[in-house]
């Protein structure tokens, strides 16, 4: 398959190495002037947990592909988006006179209605997924981690050609599917429980010393408790969505004590978590949830908290 990734960002280049171990042509997409800038070597110094109980220590130099153009009569199979809820729309735009026969793979997070936010592609085009992994780069070398299972969702009443070669990318690169009965309530979770972390990660200086902390991680608890009732003024079926609802409903000593452990004993969750530039990230997420909060008169004290924070260093 012929694949295109938009940007050079740590999703698109732990996807992109893993589908070219697997025989896939890689090419990514940069913002003019962007080659020169990056380079085309870089450093990959991440778990691969694909494979086995144990992850995989990936220590290795990679040279990649890079492009500054996206023809309209491109021949590319597969465009992979990975790009923040803020930066959607510009990407959106642009892809619109250059799908071309190519399917259209989000792996972004949402807060507002992600098939709003693509009434401009192809419907029968778009698939949906998730990444799960992550990290942050340090001059040149990517740390972080590639875990083995990959969600996906569909806004179809059944599987278009699109997604099904989608997800056949994936499993044939050693991945997992999850399969989420409803995708928009799955995403709306994610992106409402990474506000809650995010918050107390404000307060506490880094997400790492979230993590590493259990009276940190048990504020970050009760931050997450006060999405709930945003997600449930939303709509958010609960019991569809169970599984991910637990961190938000686990007494705050549960979570910190399960929190901590993870982050202690995962290598791989640490290189997750790794230290990186997310400022701007966290500052447009707390505040989507903060706006909706408000529109909705729902009381967040401690994501309001954090946001007045963030406004103060950034006066």
């Amino acid at each position: 398959m012929n694949i295109l990734l938009l940007g050079r960002g740590v999703i698109a280049t732990l996807y992109g190495w893993a589908f070219e171990k697997a025989c896939h042509t890689v090419t990514f997409y940069v913002r003019p002037g962007r080659s020169a800038e990056y380079g085309s070597r870089l450093h990959l110094d991440i778990f691969d947990l694909r494979r086995g109980a144990q992850p995989k220590h990936v220590d290795e130099d990679w040279t990649i592909r890079m492009v500054e153009e996206l023809p309209t009569d491109h021949s590319y199979d597969l465009i992979l988006v990975s790009v923040q809820e803020w930066m959607f729309a510009e990407v959106a735009k642009f892809l619109e006179s250059r799908v071309g026969d190519a399917t259209i793979l989000i792996f972004s997070n949402f807060w507002r209605d992600p098939e709003q936010e693509t009434r401009g592609l192809p419907k029968d085009q778009v698939a949906w997924g998730f990444p799960f992994g992550g990290g942050s780069f340090h001059s040149n070398v990517l740390r972080g981690a590639l875990y083995a299972s990959v969600p996906f969702g569909t806004f179809s009443p059944s599987l278009t050609r699109s997604e099904i070669e989608a997800r056949k990318l994936f499993r044939d690169c050693g991945f997992k599917i999850s399969e989420k009965a409803n995708l928009r309530d799955w995403l709306w979770i994610h992106f409402a429980t990474n506000a809650g972390l995010m918050s107390q990660a404000v307060q506490a200086g880094s997400m790492e010393s979230v993590m590493g902390s259990f009276s940190q991680a048990r504020e970050a608890a009760l931050a997450l408790r006060e999405v709930l009732p945003v997600l449930r003024a939303r709509g958010v079926d609960q019991r569809q969505n169970c599984t991910e609802m637990i961190p938000l409903r686990l007494p705050s000593y549960l979570f910190a004590g399960g929190m901590v452990a993870a982050f202690s004993f995962s290598k791989a969750f640490q290189a997750v978590v790794g230290t990186g530039d997310h400022k701007e990230e966290i500052r447009r997420t707390i505040a989507s949830v903060l706006h909706e909060a408000a529109g909705l008169g729902i009381d967040t004290p401690r994501l309001q908290k954090a946001g007045n924070r963030l406004a103060d260093l950034s006066a």
